[in-house]
C-alpha cells in the first residue's frame, strides 16, 4: 500500500509529497524545502523511515515547488529528475 507523507514548506506554504510503499523506495513529488530546518526534515523523514529515494517528480517548475531541487541532488546524487517536456529544469 503506498504511504503519502505530505510536509508544507517555503514562505509560499508549498505542498510537497513523499510516497513510498513496503519496497521502501520512494519518490518526492515538488521538493520545495528551502530553509535548512526544511531540509533537515526531509531527510530525517527519509533516514527514519530507511526509504530508498529512487526518484524526483515536478508537477510544473514554478519556484516553490523547485526550490528544494538542489539540496535533494547534492543529498542524494544521481537520482532522476522528472517533469513534462514542456517545462525547462
Amino acid at each position: 500500500m503506498i504511504q503519502i507523507k505530505t510536509f508544507v514548506w517555503n514562505d509560499f506554504q508549498e505542498n510537497t509529497y513523499l510516497l513510498y510503499d513496503e519496497t521502501k523506495e520512494c519518490i518526492i513529488i515538488d521538493p520545495g524545502c528551502y530553509t535548512e530546518k526544511e531540509k533537515k526534515e526531509l531527510k530525517d523523514y527519509i533516514s527514519s523511515h530507511t526509504l530508498n529515494l529512487v526518484k524526483i517528480v515536478f508537477t510544473h517548475c514554478h519556484v516553490d515547488h523547485i526550490l528544494g531541487a538542489p539540496f535533494v541532488d547534492k543529498t542524494y546524487p544521481g537520482i532522476a529528475f522528472e517533469a513534462h517536456e514542456e517545462e525547462s529544469i
